[in-house]
Formats: structure tokens, C-alpha cells, sequence
């Protein structure tokens, strides 16, 4: 990201070489550039949406934003014991976790931050530096969402990636992404 005009929509982006992250999953059993790699992606991403979501645009605070994630998330597990019946115990435990969260911050003020909303393996982009590409769900919202999918990524990356467990790059991994992002996850 180049620049950026908010009040006008506009997003000025520059053309970054190299290749979607999700390339990487195959060789990572058995390349050691594959997974050194893999990591640098790892802590780049988590610079990236850091300076995303605290140093490009101001952040504002939402006092509506908590609840319509919560109405959303129940429609979603509603769907999902319609659509599926063996997850209706987990989709309504999931339910009630997610009215409790609710309640607990209701009228509380959640900050709301610049965000990519689309952070996965297909959209980080591995080259001469690390970047996130597909601007197309970019707007204000809780920066969780971004960390959500970014770990969410990341867990799968190593998961599809190879059929050897991967367990202490999955550790290493994540470390990565809260050292970039200089937070603890």
C-alpha cells in the first residue's frame, strides 16, 4: 500500500513480485528453505497487519460492532445445525459462547482498526519482502479479525501442508507471526 484516501475509498497499491505463501506447502517436509521461509512470511505478516492496524489510519471506537459480530456468528451457527445436525451440540455450545462474549460487551466500546479481512495463504505474498495482497475486503473493523484469520491461515498452512506432523513449526510459526505483530498470542 502505497497511499490512501479514506473519505474518498481510495487505495493506492504498488505491483509486488514473488508468490502466494500457499506454494510453499508442499516442499515444507522436506525443505529447509521451504520452512526458513515459511517463518520470515510468518513474522512479515505479523509486521504488516501491526502497521496496518496501528499505524496507518487513526483508530475509532464502535459501540455497535461487538453486537454485529455476535448476531452474525449465531446466524452462522444456526446455519450450521441446519445444515448439519451431528454439530448441533457444538454449534450451540459455540452459540452460547458467542451471546456470552456479547453480553459482556454490550455498550462497551471495541476499537476499530484498518483491515485486510481476507488474510490467507493465497493473499500473503512471499518475494524480495512480505505482503498481503486482495484488497477487495479491506475496511474498519476489529483487528482480531485480521490476527483470527491470519492464525486460522496458519494452522491450516501446516496442516495441508504436509502429512507429517509439523508440530514444532506450527509452534515457531506462530511465535513468528506475535513477534511481527509484537504481541502475545
Amino acid at each position: 500500500v502505497i497511499g490512501w484516501e479514506p473519505h474518498r475509498g481510495i487505495v493506492l497499491t504498488a505491483e509486488m513480485p514473488g508468490q502466494p505463501l500457499a506454494r510453499l506447502q508442499r516442499p515444507l517436509a522436506w525443505s529447509p528453505f521451504a520452512r526458513a521461509e515459511a517463518l520470515r512470511a510468518w513474522r512479515g505478516i505479523g509486521r504488516w497487519l501491526r502497521t496496518l492496524h496501528w499505524q496507518s489510519l487513526p483508530p475509532r471506537e464502535s459501540t455497535t460492532r461487538a453486537a454485529e459480530l455476535v448476531e452474525y456468528a449465531v446466524k452462522r451457527f444456526r446455519l450450521w445445525k441446519e445444515q448439519d445436525a451431528s454439530f448441533g451440540e457444538i454449534a450451540s455450545r459455540a452459540e452460547e459462547a458467542v451471546r456470552l462474549l456479547g453480553r459482556a460487551l454490550a455498550r462497551r466500546p471495541v476499537t476499530l482498526t484498518a483491515c485486510h479481512a481476507d488474510v490467507s495463504t493465497g493473499n500473503i505474498v512471499v518475494g524480495r519482502g512480505i505482503g498481503l495482497i486482495d484488497l477487495d475486503d479491506f475496511r474498519y473493523d476489529m483487528p482480531g479479525v485480521d490476527v483470527s484469520q491470519a492464525l486460522l491461515a496458519l494452522d491450516e498452512f501446516w496442516r495441508l501442508g504436509s502429512l507429517i506432523p509439523m508440530r514444532r513449526f506450527i509452534t515457531a510459526s506462530r511465535k513468528e507471526f506475535g513477534a511481527g505483530y509484537e504481541r502475545r498470542l
